[in-house]
C-alpha cells in the first residue's frame, strides 16, 4: 500500500477528516503504517514513547492498540521471513543430498547440511550395529577430535538410545546436566572434549527399521525451537530415503554385476563346451579312421599340455604318451600313490566325473574312470604341470568315450593275439622260419624283434600254478615286449635284450611272491639268434635241476652264475653235489657253524679276487692283519695250502656253497 506520506496534501487532509481524525492524530497512524511497512520495530518503540504523551485518553488507548496490532502483525512477517528462509535452506539441502549416489557421499552430504540448515557448531549422524548392540558414528562435521569418530556406544544408554525407544525428536539446552537421560562416562566425556551443551537428535529409520539419529548440536546453551524441529525432522526423512535409494542402487549394481559376471561365466561354459565338442569330435574321426590308443593319448597330451596315461581293466598301465617305455612303470612304483589313483578312481565312478590329485611332485592329476558296455573300461589320467581349466576339464573328460573304445578295441585285440602266444614261443625255440606275416605282425606289436638279440627264461611253476604265473605277467607294464607260454610244465618267456634289467627285477618280484609253490626262474645269456634259443633252453633246464639240488627254490638265478655248474653236475645226484663240496673242503666242511661259515666266506673272496689279501681284506672291510689271522686259521683246518688242481675244485666248491646258502640265509630272514 503506497504509504499515505506520500498523498498530495489536500487529499490527505480529506481522508484523515472522513475518517475523524484530527491531523496529529493522523499523523501518529501514518507513522504506525510505514513501520509496518517497513518492518522497522525500533519505530515502533519511539512511536509508543510518542502515544503515551498523547493528552487525550482516548487517542492515547487507541494509539496503543494500534502499536499493539502493528507489533503482532511485524512478528508475524519475521516469523514467515525466517520460515520461508529455513524452507528455501531445506529445498536446497535435500536437491545436494539427491545429487549424490554413493553411500559414503550421501552420509557426508546429510551431517554437512544439517550443519547448514541448522546453523550449529556440530552436526554428526550414528549408526546402530545390531550384532554389537552398539551405535557408532557414521559421520560428522565441525569436531575437534578424530576420537569423537571413533567412540561407540552401547545400544541402551545416552540420547541416541532414547529417541530410537520413543521415535521422536529429542532436545537438550545443556546435555550434560540433563537428567532426563542416562549418561554414562564415555559419553559425557566425549561431550565435554567437543565442548557440546546444547543437542538436538531426530531418528532416522527406513521402512519402520530404526536405522540411527541425526544430530545438531552448538557449543553454547540454545533452546531450539519448534519450527527448527520440524526442519530437521523433515530432512532426516529425505536423509533416510536418500539412503535408502543409494543402498538399493548398491544392490541393485552388485546383482547386476553378478548377473554380468554369470552370464559371462556362462558364455565361457558354452564356449569351453563347443571346444570340448570338437576335440572329441576329432579324436572320434580320427578313431574311425584307424587310430591307435597311443596315438589318441597323444593327441589328447598335446590339446592339454601334459602328459595322458591310460590304465586298463586292472589298473594297470596301458599307455602312455610320448613316455618311454622305462618310464611307464613309474606310476606302479610308489604303492601309496597307486592306492591314491584307486580311490580317485572309485570317486570318479561315484560321481561320474574326473577328480583332481595333486602328486608329490608338484604336478596336478586328473583322474576320470572309463565305462564300456561291458562295465568297467579302465581309467584316464591326465598329468600336468598346473590345474586344468574348465575347457580342458570338459575336453579331458569328453575325449573318455573315444579312448575308452579304442581301449576296449586294443583289449580285444591282444586277447586275440595272445592266443597264439603258445605256438609263437614253440616256433621260435623249434627254430621254425617266420614267414608267416602274421606273426610277424603279432611279434612286432609285442616289440619282439627277431633281428636282434633275445633272452629266454624259463620260470619252475612246480604244480597249477601256471595260470598264476602267465597272469602275472599280462598284468607286467613290460609284458609289452615279451611273448610268453606255457611249455612242458615251465613257463617259457622271450623278451627283448635291450629290456632284460626291467624284465630281471619283475621276474625276481614274481619269484617272491611267496605263493604255495616255490617259484624259481633262470635267464639265459644275450641270444644273438633265433636259431640258439634251443639250446639257450636245454640250459636252462640244466640250470634248473641244479638249483633244485642246491634248494634255490624261490630265487631268480642267471644263466651266468648256474651255467658252467649245471653243465658239470646236473647229471648227477643231490648226494653227488653235496659229496663233492665235502670233499673239496676238507676239514672246513661241514659249514655248520658261524666260524666256518665265516672262513668259507673269506677264502671265496680271497680267490674271487686272485689270491691277493690286501683286495680280499678290502672286499671283506677288514684290516689286512685280521685277514692274514683268518687265513692261518683256513690252514689249520685244510693242513697245507692245496695244489694248482685243487685250488680250482675248492673255489667251484664254495661257489656251490654260496648258492644254496644264500637261499637258506633269505629262508631264515
Amino acid at each position: 500500500m503506497k504509504p499515505l506520506q506520500n498523498m498530495p496534501a489536500a487529499l490527505r487532509s480529506a481522508v484523515w477528516e472522513a475518517v475523524g481524525l484530527d491531523p496529529e492524530e493522523a499523523s501518529l497512524h501514518a507513522a504506525i503504517f510505514t513501520a509496518i511497512h517497513e518492518e522497522d520495530a525500533g519505530q515502533l518503540t519511539a512511536l509508543a514513547e510518542v502515544a503515551d504523551k498523547t493528552a487525550c485518553e482516548r487517542q492515547r488507548q487507541g494509539l496503543i492498540e494500534t502499536l499493539h496490532k502493528a507489533r503482532e502483525i511485524i512478528d508475524r512477517l519475521e516469523k514467515r521471513r525466517k520460515t520461508e528462509q529455513r524452507l528455501a535452506k531445506l529445498i536446497d539441502a535435500c536437491a545436494k543430498l539427491s545429487s549424490q549416489l554413493e553411500l559414503d557421499c550421501i552420509y557426508n552430504a546429510i551431517v554437512d547440511q544439517t550443519r547448514r540448515l541448522m546453523s550449529c557448531d556440530v552436526a554428526f549422524l550414528t549408526l546402530y550395529d545390531e550384532p554389537a548392540d552398539e551405535f557408532f558414528v557414521r559421520a560428522a562435521d565441525g569436531i575437534l577430535s578424530d576420537r569423537f569418530i571413533s567412540a561407540r556406544i552401547s545400544g541402551n544408554a545416552g540420547l541416541t538410545a532414547y529417541i530410537l525407544r520413543c521415535g521422536s525428536p529429542q532436545s537438550s539446552v545443556d546435555y550434560v546436566q540433563d537428567q532426563r537421560f542416562s549418561h554414562s562416562i564415555a559419553i559425557d566425556s566425549t561431550a565435554n572434549r567437543e565442548g557440546i551443551h546444547a543437542i538436538l537428535g531426530v531418528p532416522i529409520t527406513i521402512h519402520g527399521r530404526p536405522l540411527g539419529v541425526l544430530f545438531a548440536c552448538d557449543r553454547h546453551p540454545r533452546r531450539f525451537g519448534q519450527d527448527e524441529v520440524d526442519v530437521l525432522a523433515t530432512f532426516s526423512k529425505h536423509a533416510s530415503n536418500a539412503i535408502d535409494t543409494s543402498s538399493r542402487l548398491a544392490d541393485a549394481a552388485e546383482k547386476l554385476g553378478n548377473a554380468v559376471a554369470l552370464n559371462a561365466e556362462l558364455a565361457l561354459g558354452i564356449d569351453s563346451a563347443r571346444q570340448a565338442v570338437a576335440e572329441c569330435a576329432k579324436l572320434s574321426a580320427h578313431l574311425a579312421s584307424g587310430a591307435s590308443l597311443d596315438e589318441l593319448s597323444t593327441l589328447l597330451s598335446n590339446r592339454l599340455g601334459g602328459q595322458v596315461l591310460v590304465l586298463d581293466c586292472g589298473e594297470q598301465l596301458a599307455c602312455a604318451s610320448q613316455t618311454k617305455l622305462s618310464e611307464r612303470s613309474a606310476l606302479q612304483d610308489c604303492p601309496k600313490w597307486q592306492r591314491s589313483i584307486h580311490l580317485a578312481l572309485d570317486a570318479s565312478r561315484t560321481m561320474a566325473h574326473s577328480v583332481e590329485l595333486n602328486g608329490e611332485d608338484g604336478s596336478f592329476y586328473r583322474v576320470l574312470s572309463l565305462r564300456t558296455e561291458r562295465g568297467r573300461g579302465g581309467a584316464l589320467i591326465a598329468v600336468t604341470s598346473s590345474p586344468l581349466n574348465e575347457s580342458q576339464t570338459l575336453i579331458f573328460e569328453g575325449s573318455s568315450v573315444p579312448i575308452a573304445i579304442a581301449l576296449a578295441e586294443r583289449a580285444t585285440q591282444l586277447a586275440a593275439w595272445r592266443k597264439d602266444f603258445p605256438r609263437l614261443v614253440r616256433e621260435l625255440i623249434d627254430e621254425w622260419p617266420m614267414r608267416d606275416a602274421h606273426s610277424k605282425s603279432v611279434l612286432r606289436h609285442f616289440g619282439i624283434d627277431i633281428e636282434h638279440p633275445l633272452r629266454l627264461a624259463s620260470i619252475d611253476a612246480g604244480s597249477g600254478a601256471s595260470d598264476f604265473v602267465l597272469g602275472y605277467l599280462d598284468r607286467l607294464p613290460s609284458s609289452g615286449q615279451s611273448i610268453y607260454a606255457e611249455v612242458n610244465g615251465a613257463v617259457l618267456v622271450i623278451f627283448q635284450d635291450s629290456c632284460h634289467e626291467s624284465y630281471i627285477d619283475a621276474l625276481r618280484g614274481l619269484c617272491a611272491t611267496g605263493t604255495r609253490a616255490r617259484l624259481s626262474a633262470v635267464v639265459s645269456n644275450s641270444v644273438p639268434a633265433t636259431r640258439s634259443l634251443r639250446s639257450a633252453l636245454y640250459t636252462l633246464r640244466q640250470c634248473h635241476r641244479l638249483t633244485n639240488q642246491l634248494g634255490l627254490q624261490g630265487t631268480l638265478q642267471t644263466e651266468a652264475s648256474l651255467g658252467m655248474y649245471a653243465l658239470l653236475f646236473s647229471e648227477q645226484s643231490d648226494e653227488h653235489v653235496r659229496g663233492f663240496i665235502g670233499a673239496a673242503l676238507g676239514r672246513l666242511a661241514p659249514l655248520d657253524s658261524e666260524r666256518k661259515e665265516e672262513l668259507a666266506h673269506t677264502l671265496l673272496t680271497y680267490l674271487d679276487h686272485g689270491q691277493n689279501a690286501r683286495a680280499a681284506a678290502s672286499a671283506l672291510d677288514i684290516h689286512v692283519n685280521t685277514f692274514r689271522q683268518r687265513m692261518d686259521s683256513i690252514l689249520s683246518l685244510l693242513g697245507e695250502w692245496p695244489r694248482h688242481e685243487r685250488v680250482l675244485e675248492m673255489h667251484n666248491a664254495l661257489r656251490l656253497w654260496r648258492l644254496s646258502n644264500t637261499n637258506r640265509q633269505l629262508d631264515r630272514d
